[in-house]
């Protein structure tokens, strides 16, 4: 039977947050370089599908070459083969219902002088709000995503970044720039934003009235990963199982766990928190830290960096010739999206 994993531990294992943070450019600035300042058309759309790779091979379907040697890199998916070996659950059943739910509102601004062929296409994403279709008449969900609806732009949405790219044979190719991840993992820790670096967005086919197999992917610092996410997971992991879960559950004389058979006491319709905590809670405590997360012997070799994109000053740069050993320093990720046409309520914020 699949088991369904708490909706606040989902952004723990995939980035279904990375499109509603995109932005920066090659040089880290934060801004489109002035020499390739798009022009044209802005079209709007919102994402309807975004999709986890769940195996190493579906990670080559939705990956990107992040370090131009010619090989997809998405070590996203390796990652998720090795969670989903130890938890039953359909992440993408799981974030396409978000996206259904309009609980994940994504939209996307393409500017291009033509959506056949262009130079210097801008592509913005931003976090969206207020659907002019609720996205739900009863258990009927979806309704926003009818191609037809208006957006308006989140408050916390970044609206300043994009990435700049080309339009050929009405396909896509932009980057490499920063993406911006925030990852929101419960309401009592605030949102932990990272930056994805050497990102770079492909979509196959792009038209008004959506875009079709996109894929957008970068690479996460392992500093980042040590420093920033591992003890912020730590600590999300550590406050549910608090929430739900009764707590150490060891019976002092003969060290049985609880009638359910959960060490830390959790209900029997959250499996997903035992497999975390017999996979994670390395002291038998109910809690998580960090060096439980880094120093995993199931999760070490795939939270391990498999790209070079950084040079000597930490910048993004996969040809730089004084790293002789092209010493890998950073963790490939990509998803897959695609989008309908839409609307911005008050333009773009681009105009």
């Amino acid at each position: 039977m699949l088991r369904r994993a708490p909706v606040r531990l989902i952004p723990l294992f995939f980035f279904s947050a990375a499109l509603a943070a995109c932005g920066g450019d090659e040089n880290g600035d934060g801004g489109i370089p002035d020499a390739a300042q798009p022009e044209g058309d802005h079209h709007a759309y919102v994402v309807d599908e975004l999709t986890i790779p769940e195996n190493a091979t579906q990670g080559g379907d939705y990956g990107v070459d992040l370090n131009l040697d010619g090989d997809v890199d998405n070590k996203l998916g390796e990652l998720m083969q090795t969670v989903l070996g130890v938890a039953d659950f359909d992440v993408n059943q799981l974030v396409g219902e978000q996206f259904q739910e309009g609980t994940i509102i994504v939209l996307a601004d393409l500017q291009a002088t033509d959506l056949s062929d262009a130079s210097a296409a801008g592509f913005w994403v931003y976090i969206g709000d207020d659907p002019s279709n609720a996205p739900c008449d009863g258990d009927d969900c979806g309704q926003h995503l009818d191609g037809q609806t208006s957006f308006s732009i989140h408050p916390d949405s970044p609206t300043e970044a994009g990435v700049v790219g080309d339009i050929s044979g009405g396909s896509y190719e932009g980057g490499p720039g920063d993406v911006s991840l925030t990852i929101d993992f419960i309401e009592a820790i605030p949102a932990l934003t990272v930056d994805l670096v050497g990102a770079r967005v492909e979509i196959d086919d792009v038209s008004e009235d959506g875009l079709v197999s996109g894929r957008i992917g970068g690479g996460l610092t392992i500093d980042q990963l040590h420093n920033d996410i591992a003890p912020v997971a730590a600590d999300a992991l550590t406050d549910v199982i608090d929430e739900e879960c009764e707590g150490p559950q060891a019976d002092e004389d003969n060290g049985d766990d609880d009638e359910n058979g959960s060490p830390c006491g959790c209900p029997e319709d959250q499996e997903f928190l035992d497999t975390i905590i017999g996979l994670l809670d390395v002291g038998d405590t109910c809690e998580v830290e960090a060096v439980d997360i880094i120093e995993n012997n199931l999760l070490e070799t795939v939270l391990s960096a498999d790209v070079d994109l950084l040079n000597e000053d930490g910048q993004y740069d996969p040809t730089h010739p004084d790293d002789p050993d092209h010493q890998a320093d950073s963790i490939s990720l990509g998803v897959g999206f695609s989008a309908v046409g839409a609307e911005f309520a008050d333009g773009s914020p681009q105009e």
